[in-house]
């Protein structure tokens, strides 16, 4: 009883650790992935935050499909006046109109890997 205690009172802190919002892709079907990811829940120790790509075999791991168009895309973690962004820039053109893409976030004591379902709408003439 001590023990499930002692872990509902630390419950909340792994609550509050750094997390990722919802994702705001800005191109569509056939240009390279652009897009934004908030970051959420930053407290005092998660400075010095990293994104990237997961792994191929986190992506085995999650049960997703790995896009080899995603190769090349580069995340990074800028500072705004609303906190933390990760921006996203493809390398490659992205022909389907659906791919999953899975984040990992890191910073010096702890990693976060959330999912997402991109869904690219064609180019408007």
């Amino acid at each position: 009883m001590g023990v499930l205690a002692g872990l509902l009172l630390i419950a909340p802190w792994f609550a509050q650790a750094a997390g990722l919002g919802e994702l705001r892709v800005t191109s569509t079907l056939g240009q390279p992935l652009r897009g934004e990811i908030r970051v959420v829940s930053v407290k005092p120790g998660e400075e010095g935050l990293s994104a990237s790509i997961a792994s191929m075999a986190a992506y085995a791991n999650a049960g997703l499909t790995w896009g080899a168009n995603l190769t090349g895309t580069q995340l990074t973690v800028v500072s705004t006046k609303r906190g933390p962004l990760i921006q996203l820039k493809g390398a490659q053109s992205l022909n389907e109109p659906a791919i999953d893409l899975l984040v990992e976030l890191r910073w010096p004591t702890g990693r976060v890997l959330r999912a997402y379902r991109v869904l690219l709408d064609r180019p408007k003439n």
